[in-house]
């Protein structure tokens, strides 16, 4: 019900061509039991067709909010479809890359995020079951990422959209409603 999806390159031998090209490996995991697989894009293909075709049908995907991941938004929740949750490393990832050039900013954000990373490890810790881990993400980490988004909000029209932070406010904007799945 719960499905990670990511993929990257790999290069493969093509005996026709008598060289290396370049094709796509898809990473799935199941959030809830763990498991993962690998699947290889035998076409080469890395678009929004081939990632519907291989995840299926679960109740809800994870991304990293790559191009070819953006129509499951515009049909997120819809009949069939999967809502579209977005990873919060890649958007700490994205503040991150503006440590050097937006130091207080920034470090507001990481500071943000890991709260939201300490709420996880107080349900690893505590084992809870997928039911509990969801009270208490209602309980604790919402109130994180609504102040998190309002400090977005507030903080973006002060920066050039251009630098390292103005990018990562346009990240974080661009997936407030993946973030807050």
């Amino acid at each position: 019900s719960h499905l990670q999806a990511d993929e990257t390159t790999y290069a493969v031998i093509d005996h026709a061509k008598k060289k290396a090209v370049k094709e796509w490996v898809f990473a799935l995991r199941c959030i809830l039991s763990g498991l993962v697989a690998f699947v290889y894009a035998d076409e080469g293909s890395r678009s929004y067709e081939t990632a519907r075709g291989l995840v299926g049908s679960p109740r809800v995907l994870m991304t990293d909010g790559g191009s070819l991941y953006l129509p499951f938004d515009r049909k997120s929740g819809t009949k069939g479809e999967p809502e579209h949750a977005y990873c919060w490393g890649h958007c700490r990832r994205e503040f991150h890359k503006a440590l050097t050039t937006d130091d207080a900013r920034t470090k507001k954000a990481i500071a943000l995020v890991r709260k939201l990373y300490d709420v996880e490890d107080e349900a690893d810790g505590k084992k809870m079951t997928p039911d509990q881990r969801l009270a208490l993400r209602r309980e604790k980490s919402a109130p994180v990422v609504e102040r998190f988004m309002k400090w977005c909000d507030e903080e973006a029209p002060h920066v050039l959209p251009k630098s390292p932070i103005g990018k990562a406010y346009t990240y974080t904007k661009t997936r407030a409603a993946g973030l807050q799945v």
